[in-house]
């Protein structure tokens, strides 16, 4: 006979049920918000860029450059959409995201590595006849950087494809209820993907280490709008603590989706955040102090463009008085340097004579 529990027949057997972890949509839908009010930030300052290059102190800073480091940004605000939250994930999701992230990287510090390279070849070389770098071969440096990354990225691909595979989480037990719930995460990976990782990472690091290099080297060039190397050490230094940050939250949390989801986006946003303030806003601030001195400027001209009409003729009689009386004082030293000279002719005659 069957021993009754809690007027419940026991089942012989637990009940399994298999389910996906997915990533919350109300996280992703809030983090997506964020990053698009970057994107806008980004088209705000390339705005700027573009319709202010004329102006001294954003022609100085290379706009170009600046636009290219201005959509390298865009692209890692980008990195933050490519998820799955509904479906399941395929690789040209993972595959986009690694590509975007690399390649988003490589324009953003290329061009700043290439701005400061620019200033340290004109003022730190020992010889007098100073180099000038074009924007194109600056752009060249910037393909060449992005060309690397493409070759590791593609050799990637083909060689060692990424694939979805399911990472089991701990099962939940509800011994009440005789049901097990056994959960996975699905993730991106390949066989030797730590090798190709770690090469891109090699590069990157070898970007940071020769830019602060340089940022060093050319901290002493005073010229505004041309040296951004004080920009361009806090953006290294930026990069260099969130991407170790992330680095050790991906590692860390790499079962816990939501939260690993969350904090790596977040540090990409700020650290792509802060790059493009540090960069840009002073420029902004600069031209818009420059242009508050215009106004100004041109305000108090008008108010005494008047008075100055009138004042005119009185000017210039006053200048005619002035340059009289100088001329009269030229003369005056001119006669007493001719009684000087006669007295030290008549000397060296008397001399003469008494020789």
């Amino acid at each position: 006979m069957s021993t009754v529990l809690g007027g419940k027949i026991p089942k012989d057997s637990l009940t399994i049920y298999l389910t996906t972890t997915r990533l919350s949509f109300s996280l992703y839908l809030s983090i997506c918000c964020i990053s698009a009010l970057g994107i806008a930030l980004s088209i705000f300052f390339l705005a700027f860029n573009i319709h202010y290059r004329k102006i001294r102190i954003v022609k100085m800073s290379s706009p170009r450059l600046n636009n290219v480091i201005l959509f390298g940004c865009v692209l890692l605000y980008i990195t933050v959409f490519l998820e799955q939250t509904n479906n399941e994930l395929v690789p040209a999701l993972c595959l986009s995201k690694v590509y975007l992230l690399t390649l988003g990287f490589s324009m953003a510090f290329g061009a700043l590595f290439a701005k400061t390279w620019r200033v340290h070849v004109i003022f730190t070389n020992a010889t007098k006849q100073k180099k000038v770098l074009k924007d194109s071969q600056l752009f060249m440096m910037v393909g060449v950087l992005v060309a690397i990354n493409t070759v590791v990225l593609l050799s990637w691909t083909f060689i060692d494809p990424l694939e979805v595979i399911n990472n089991d989480l701990d099962p939940v037990v509800y011994e009440d209820r005789d049901i097990e719930i056994r959960s996975h995460v699905q993730t991106c990976t390949s066989t030797n993907q730590i090798y190709f990782v770690g090469t891109l990472f090699g590069i990157q690091g070898i970007l940071l280490l020769l830019g602060t290099f340089l940022a060093w080297e050319t901290r002493k060039v005073k010229i505004d709008g041309l040296n951004d190397s004080k920009m361009i050490g806090l953006c290294i230094y930026n990069v260099i603590v969130l991407s170790f940050l992330g680095a050790t939250v991906s590692m860390t949390l790499g079962s816990q989706l939501d939260l690993n989801y969350a904090l790596t986006s977040i540090i990409v946003i700020i650290a792509t955040t802060v790059t493009m303030c540090l960069i840009v806003v002073p420029k902004i601030i600069a031209v818009r102090t420059n242009r508050v001195d215009v106004v100004e400027t041109t305000t108090a001209a008008a108010a005494t463009a008047g008075a100055t009409n009138t004042m005119q003729s009185n000017v210039h009689a006053a200048k005619i008085n002035i340059l009289e009386l100088q001329l009269k004082e030229k003369d005056k030293e001119i006669e007493q340097l001719k009684e000087k000279l006669d007295r030290a002719l008549g000397a060296v005659v008397a001399k003469g004579e008494d020789a």
